[in-house]
């Protein structure tokens, strides 16, 4: 699976990379997207407007991260979403108790999984880990006023079997459309492997286009730096009792 961590320059072809030629769908109305963001019991992504209707009513795409079985009668194709591993809840939590020691609460937010962060590319996305530069500013949301963040600063996400294809090819774009984003991780969970996207070029207001520049880490005695916060994050200690230093 993380074979495909792998910066782009030595990548190869785009062809290479994971496809999300079949991933499961789920569609909804606007409304019902809604009702679902407002539910407690459930959160979902939202990927964009489709060409497909309902009863004449247009249907979007969506993203369930969790509060759905795996047939609820809102959708007979939606089945097979990925599960959260013990693997990807322990390198979160490896990585939130890295950045809570690193970094100045005072100054740098810190949170995991719930927010909901919005992309200029049109989606929304919820980040296994989320740092945001305070303060934080948030869109209006009628179940919560702090959950649907404007300017992250750090995205983190770590991969899964069933959103790895999404992680790699559609998030980059997603995250480097958010002008006060500075850094985009992704994490392996089955070997170390570290793709750090780094903002190069462009964005708060540059002239020129926005651009990432990846590396990639494999090795546990190698560190990662981020660019904002001033960060380094030793891959031991994301990987701490999941793989022998």
């Amino acid at each position: 699976m993380s074979a495909a961590l792998t910066p782009p320059s030595a990548a190869g072809p785009a062809s290479e990379l994971p496809s999300p030629a079949t991933p499961p769908r789920l569609l909804m109305t606007r409304a019902e997207f809604e009702a679902a963001a407002e539910d407690p019991g459930t959160r979902v992504e939202w990927l964009g407007m489709t060409e497909e209707t309902r009863d004449g009513e247009p249907l979007g795409e969506v993203w369930p991260r969790f509060g759905f079985p795996e047939h609820d009668g809102l959708s007979n194709e939606r089945k097979g979403f990925a599960l959260a591993t013990a693997l990807h809840s322990r390198i979160v939590t490896n990585l939130m108790g890295l950045l809570i020691a690193a970094l100045d609460q005072d100054v740098w937010q810190i949170d995991s999984q719930a927010l909901e962060v919005v992309c200029l590319t049109g989606r929304r996305r919820f980040p296994d880990v989320v740092l945001t530069r305070l303060p934080a500013r948030y869109a209006d949301h009628p179940r919560d006023r702090e959950l649907v963040l404007l300017n992250p600063s750090v995205c983190i996400e770590v991969l899964s079997e069933g959103t790895e294809a999404v992680d790699l090819r559609e998030k980059p774009a997603d995250y480097l459309s958010i002008p006060s984003v500075t850094d985009y991780l992704v994490v392996a969970q089955d070997e170390p492997n570290v793709l750090h996207h780094r903002r190069a070029s462009g964005g708060n207001g540059a002239n020129e286009p926005s651009a990432w520049a990846v590396t990639r880490t494999t090795d546990l005695e190698a560190s990662v730096s981020l660019a904002a916060p001033a960060a380094t994050l030793p891959l031991a200690e994301i990987y701490k009792r999941i793989f022998p230093a």
